[in-house]
């Protein structure tokens, strides 16, 4: 287990194996189900070299697993569990598999494409193959629901290994799956960049000169009423408006030199 897993279960007093693995997603044999009908997947030991020659390192950072079992988030794949076609699961990840390649799409080609023309089973490939990472800020499973009041107390309790572990994870794009109070955002981004500023003007998305980091402040994957097209289209006119800032022209060349 890595030294920031072992640091935060001793903060909380509570074993190892209750905290929730996550970081660099695997890439390795899978998606298959194991034993139990769950769809994983394998590493496959070179993660971690993939993701540091990418072009494109997308960190996407949300609250909790929502699970009552601690789950290794590096072994997701975003698939509805016990059938044998390859269908997405529950909205969570229909939203997130959305997102996610609309903003590949985006930082690699320069283009958003419609909700209308997104198709799954190439959101599912996407998702399963690109060298992406994701963390959630609270650390230990259970419910369904992490209030606010919560979240802020992990942050309290560990809030600087979650700063750490986000800057030794290096990405250059990172998507925040939203919470109450922009809560992640001003307590773990900003004090991990403090020299953040607005890149366009609704206020979705940010950038760090200093790092050349681009940061999108979405929404969180299950948003309660709201309408899952209108999100993205929204989303998708953000990045269309940063693409006007002189910040997008900076961190495009830095992303087409490394490709």
């Amino acid at each position: 287990m890595e030294e920031v897993f072992v640091k935060i279960a001793r903060r909380l007093s509570v074993c190892n194996e209750v905290i929730s693995m996550d970081g660099i997603k695997f890439r390795g044999v899978g998606p298959y189900t194991d034993i139990h009908g769950f769809y994983t997947r394998d590493p496959s030991g070179k993660e971690t070299i993939n993701w540091e020659k990418s072009s494109l390192r997308l960190l996407e950072v949300t609250k909790d697993l929502n699970d009552e079992d601690s789950l290794d988030i590096r072994r997701e794949t975003g698939l509805k569990n016990h059938i044998s076609t390859k269908r997405i699961g529950c909205r969570w990840y229909k939203n997130l598999m959305r997102w996610e390649y609309m903003m590949i799409q985006f930082f690699k080609e320069g283009v958003t494409p419609r909700f209308e023309d997104l198709d799954e089973q190439v959101l599912i490939e996407s998702f399963n193959t690109a060298p992406t990472a994701r963390i959630n800020v609270k650390k230990m499973p259970g419910g369904g629901i992490c209030s606010d009041m919560e979240l802020k107390t992990h942050i309290r309790l560990y809030g600087d290994l979650i700063i750490q572990q986000v800057q030794s994870l290096n990405p250059n794009v990172i998507f925040i799956g939203g919470c109450t109070n922009s809560r992640i955002l001003n307590d773990v981004i900003v004090p991990a960049y403090p020299d953040l500023q607005a890149a366009e003007d609704s206020n979705w998305v940010f950038y760090s000169p200093k790092n050349d980091i681009v940061v999108i402040h979405g929404y969180n994957p299950t948003p309660i009423g709201k309408n899952d097209e209108d999100i993205y289209t929204n989303m998708a006119l953000a990045l269309r408006n940063f693409k006007q800032s002189e910040f997008y022209t900076k961190f495009k060349s830095i992303v087409d030199r490394k490709k």
